[in-house]
């Protein structure tokens, strides 16, 4: 490495004790990094020769319970996968004894070594010992491919034989990359964090009841493996399912369990006041159950299945639910298939759904290559133009949909997968809830871990503190929302929503003044109804909707003459309502 920003010390070795951090927010491990802005670090310059790795930056902070860590490279890597190679470890000096330890370099002894790459760490007391990442508490984010990582660690570690993996206060911190000889920081200087120094910030829990009797819940969950009727972990579900409370479930994994099986658990579970009771379909291995009757569903798309859904007027009207359950895995390319067929569903209308319509995706994502499958579901950007069309922005008013970001309650993550026994991949947010934020208004989100809640919370809801990871390797899913009033208030034919996502005014019916009222503009025309003049020609659009700036206005079908055809037209057109 080239250059650091960082503070001189004696005999030329560049160390940091991080300064106080007293209004730095909560570090929640999400994949977003505003949270990191506040918090001092290391930085290098990028490298003038490009190496595929390229150490960029590391910031190190705390609270009580978690040691976090943040990382910044040149280019897009998986942390833990191979998809762009690397080989990248986190070495740390726990003791602050250069001379104990694993010889990582000179003046460097780590006790703890994480190799993302091959998903272990060793320990170095003594005798080295391969631990799982489950062993020392890591948790990273994202599972995708990125350019900035962050993950932490817990702090009460005690390893075999009573060892604690962080005994004192200060501990010396490494991040190097094997493979392209790239160390942060360069020989000669030092990294140190010292936890006295840790944010005592405290986070805010997430309420798991509804905050409101309108509010309408969204729960999607894995039950891994038909757990929904399986013997031995139904009694978990029968207890977490009607926690939830949802109006809609959205559950995968259920190859061989059927719908009536399902609705017969909930009528049971939770019993409805209709005589109907819950509403249940399957496509597959998901199985949609709702508290309405379901107008319409579509199958053939795979490991996607869309559901309309018959939500009363009072509460929205119809809305559109989508259960996914992508491929699994190392399956990059079936992923990019999947995504890319629904979003030209999507983007093309084939459900033929009204204007408006508002659309929950959720499910199991299985995200963990590249990032651009979520790119494809959040922005249309469709991969394979050649087989499913050029895509375009799902949403009604032409922008993104948008991620409900569930977080854990009562912890800073938001990791959905956890299986401490497979191996040591670690736990990672692989279940998604998107939904089209121009007719849908996120109230909260959360993801339930039973085994991070208090007893005062479990208790009221009849839930077992193992109830979550004994169910299933996932965690359920939780969006409470509304749907935004579709009222228009100055009569253009756009509800004032949707005005107010695309900039023009909804107490103004003509927001441009020229003379075409924004909806017509914007569902017929086709102008810019925030331009008087889109074309930029000088006319009105007003006026030249009505021809008035044509050299011959009597041509209506704009041939180049006038005759028996622009009557025609005319007569065509003859008793429609203009705007």
């Amino acid at each position: 490495m080239r250059h650091l920003h960082f503070v001189l010390a004696t005999l030329g070795v560049l160390t940091s004790i991080l300064a106080a951090q007293a209004q730095i927010e909560t570090i929640v491990i999400d994949g977003l990094f505003d949270d990191w802005t506040a918090i001092d670090g290391i930085e290098d310059a990028i490298s003038s020769d490009t190496p595929p790795v390229d150490l960029l930056e590391m910031k190190v902070t705390s609270d009580p319970d978690y040691f976090f860590v943040y990382l910044r490279l040149a280019s897009d890597l998986d942390l833990t996968d191979v998809l762009y190679p690397h080989n990248l470890f986190l070495q740390i000096d726990v003791d602050m004894d250069a001379s104990t330890g694993y010889p990582v370099r000179e003046g460097f002894g780590s006790e703890l070594g994480i190799d993302f790459n091959s998903l272990f760490a060793y320990t170095n007391f003594g005798p080295a010992d391969e631990v799982n990442f489950s062993e020392i508490g890591l948790i990273p984010s994202p599972t995708v491919t990125s350019k900035e990582f962050e993950f932490a660690l817990r702090r009460d570690v005690i390893l075999e034989e009573g060892v604690v993996l962080f005994p004192q206060d200060s501990i010396r911190l490494l991040l190097r990359d094997v493979q392209y000889d790239d160390d942060l920081p360069d020989v000669g200087a030092s990294f140190i964090y010292d936890f006295n120094e840790a944010n005592d910030s405290v986070l805010d829990p997430i309420t798991i009841t509804k905050g409101h009797p309108s509010f309408l819940r969204v729960c999607a969950y894995n039950v891994l493996g038909n757990g929904l009727i399986h013997p031995t972990r139904q009694s978990r579900f029968e207890r977490i399912v009607p926690a939830m409370d949802a109006d809609v479930y959205l559950f995968s994994e259920c190859g061989n369990t059927t719908a009536a099986q399902v609705k017969s658990l909930l009528d049971n579970w939770l019993p409805l006041d209709s005589d109907a009771g819950w509403h249940s379909t399957k496509d597959g291995d998901l199985i949609t159950v709702t508290r309405w009757d379901h107008l319409q569903s579509w199958t053939g798309i795979p490991k996607q299945y869309p559901v309309l859904v018959n939500v009363p007027d009072s509460l929205g009207g119809p809305i559109l639910f989508i259960n996914s359950h992508l491929s699994c895995c190392g399956n990059d390319e079936a992923r990019q298939d999947q995504v890319d067929e629904m979003m030209a569903w999507i983007v093309n209308n084939v459900g033929d759904l009204n204007v408006y319509t508002p659309i929950v995706y959720a499910g199991d994502l299985n995200l963990v290559g590249y990032a651009q499958q979520l790119e494809t579901l959040l922005t249309g950007d469709i991969v394979q133009t050649q087989t499913f069309g050029q895509g375009g922005l799902p949403d009604w008013d032409e922008t993104p949909w948008s991620d409900a970001l569930p977080r854990q309650t009562h912890q800073p993550f938001t990791y959905t997968w956890r299986d401490d026994g497979d191996g040591n991949f670690p736990p990672g947010r692989l279940d998604f809830i998107l939904y089209s934020d121009a007719v849908i208004e996120k109230e909260h989100a959360f993801v339930l871990e039973t085994e991070s809640l208090p007893e005062d919370i479990l208790a009221p809801m009849g839930l077992m503190q193992d109830d979550t990871h004994s169910a299933s390797d996932h965690l359920p899913v939780v969006m409470d929302f509304t749907v935004a009033s579709l009222s228009d208030a100055d009569g253009d034919g756009l509800n004032d929503a949707l005005e107010n996502g695309i900039g023009t005014n909804p107490f103004e019916a003509d927001t441009d003044g020229d003379g075409l009222t924004d909806g017509f503009e914007v569902l017929t025309a086709g102008t810019d109804p925030l331009l008087f003049d889109t074309n930029d020609n000088d006319c009105p659009d007003g006026e030249e909707a009505l021809q008035l700036c044509a050299t011959c206005p009597s041509d209506l079908n704009n041939d180049g003459m006038v005759s028996v055809a622009d009557v025609l037209f005319l007569l065509i057109q003859f008793g429609e309502v203009c705007p």
